[in-house]
């Protein structure tokens, strides 16, 4: 193993341990003198190496956004020198055993609310140390034991002495890593500053694949001796999404969560030209008519004569939520927190997974929710300066809170999507502008990522209409053509049939150009 000098000693010093077993503390203690129980994240300081276990007992949807919520809090607000996750082997137990599964397979949490809980959790570890400089390790552990493990356990010792190593050694190892490049081996899992490995007893389920090779050289000291039939697999199954239909059916009703939004004024008009929309939102419905932007060409919300109704409906209410979507056959979800550090994960996160329950619980096939574009943070985090992203690419939300939130909640759709064959489309926007404004801001006419505010919302409306989806869940970006030359064609034109009917040009009109067709030499 590779060290800086005193590095060890240096770590070794500040261990805290967050939310592991009982059993598991006492083990690791041993092998690491002086690690710290702590009972929240208060105490953590900027030296610190923090093992933390964000699984809970008997989860609930509200557990998986405090789980995300605490690696938020230890990443971002206390921002330690390392941090050890732990996680879960059975995120791969719905792969044929026939096949040897090492890390570079991609977990399959389907809808245990635990595994959905360490699948986030891990995600959110990714995400923020892309923007920060924290080493990250994930441990995917299997069933703890203090026997001889069978075919799924681990034996304590085993675990503890990989997570003692996971405190003190470097992954991001440079001698190490040049040697890979050496031979070939470009894409091992060691070197960069966010990893799993998985943690097993060798000889049952799953073997030891990169965790054993160096510097981390992981060896069980308890392998298992229960030996269980291997068939080889006959077939590859790649689990790759499949394309899913609904019709919309004549009586649709749609309920709208987020209608007292500066988007739902609009949207609430395009889905009412189909469908019975009953409006929801944490505001009173007296409160949505507020102009909230005094001349920036914002939209309110507006209240829609019967049949259409309101309601007052806080999505972090589960009940609420439940009792809101009765008699609906779509539901459109655009609540969102966009900067309080509280409400983001209660709102975005939680209250999205409270509308994915309702969804399943009333029978409602299809869901629509909104939020950011999550592909253009800045270099080198997303794709902002690349040209020809699709609008399908890799979300990158970073240590954004926005974004992060949005991105957990729209994965966990995904997989709930797919998990309870619900047709569901995430529809994304990057920014909102009427074209002539004259007060619109001047970074509004550098951007060229728009689209008119009722443009958008019909864009939301076809979401709901279209028969036929590619996955459960496919992302959609929304926006407006423009002149720059740097995006192909928005995925709400090729998947929805939508297109932008305002004219955005003059957003890009050079202040000089003159009312003529032809430009002059």
């Amino acid at each position: 193993m590779a060290f800086h000098a005193g590095f060890e000693e240096e770590l070794r010093m500040g261990v805290k341990l967050w939310g592991l077993e009982p059993e598991l503390v006492a083990a690791v203690q041993a092998r690491v003198p002086g690690a710290q129980v702590i009972e929240d994240e208060c105490s953590i300081e900027p030296a610190d190496v923090v093992v933390h276990d964000p699984r809970r007992s008997d989860p609930t949807r509200w557990d998986t956004m405090l789980a995300c919520r605490d690696v938020w809090r230890i990443l971002v607000d206390r921002a330690p020198a390392r941090y050890v996750q732990l996680s879960t082997m059975h995120l791969l137990d719905r792969y044929d055993p026939g096949w040897m599964i090492t890390e570079r397979f991609a977990p399959l949490p389907g809808d245990d609310p635990a595994l959905l809980i360490a699948h986030l959790a891990e995600l959110t570890s990714r995400e923020i140390t892309r923007a920060r400089p924290i080493e990250a390790c994930v441990l995917r552990l299997g069933d703890l034991v203090d026997h001889e493990p069978g075919w799924d356990e681990l034996h304590l010792d085993d675990a503890a002495a990989a997570i003692a190593t996971a405190t003190s050694v470097t992954l991001v190892d440079e001698p190490v890593q040049a040697a890979a490049l050496a031979r070939g081996d470009d894409h091992g899992p060691l070197g960069t500053r966010w990893r799993v490995l998985h943690i097993t007893n060798g000889s049952g389920r799953y073997p030891v694949a990169t965790a054993g090779d160096e510097p981390f050289s992981y060896a069980p000291q308890h392998p298992c001796s229960e030996r269980r039939p291997r068939p080889r697999p006959t077939m590859i199954d790649t689990h790759w999404p499949q394309p899913v239909s609904r019709a919309l059916p004549e009586d649709d009703a749609v309920v709208l969560y987020g209608a007292g939004g500066a988007l739902g004024g609009p949207a609430s008009e395009a889905l009412a030209q189909r469908s019975r929309v009953v409006q929801c939102d944490a505001l009173d419905p007296a409160e949505w008519t507020t102009v909230r932007q005094e001349g920036s060409g914002v939209p309110t919300a507006i209240r829609l004569p019967a049949p259409h109704e309101q309601r007052v409906c806080d999505v972090r209410d589960p009940e609420q939520v439940l009792a809101a979507s009765e008699g609906a056959t779509s539901i459109v979800s655009m609540g969102v927190v966009r900067h309080d550090p509280v409400l983001a994960w209660e709102v975005n996160l939680a209250g999205l997974l409270h509308i994915i329950d309702a969804a399943r619980a009333r029978g409602i096939r299809r869901l629509v929710t909104c939020g950011p574009a999550l592909s253009l943070r800045q270099h080198p985090i997303g794709y902002h300066e690349d040209r020809w992203v699709p609008g399908d690419a890799p979300p990158r939300p970073g240590d954004h809170l926005y974004s992060l939130t949005q991105f957990l909640a729209q994965e966990a759709l995904r997989v709930l999507a797919e998990e309870w064959d619900i047709s569901a489309c995430i529809v994304l926007f990057t920014g909102f502008s009427v074209p002539d404004d004259p007060d619109a801001s001047e970074f509004l006419r550098r951007s060229e990522f728009q689209v008119n505010w009722h443009d958008g919302a019909r864009a939301v409306a076809a979401a709901v209409a279209v028969e036929e989806l590619p996955s459960s869940a496919p992302t959609v970006e929304v926006r407006a053509r423009g002149p720059h030359g740097w995006r192909p064609q928005c995925g709400a034109e090729r998947l929805l049939g939508w297109r932008a009917e305002a004219d955005m040009s003059p957003m890009w009109w050079h202040p000089d150009a003159s009312g003529g067709d032809t430009v002059s030499s």
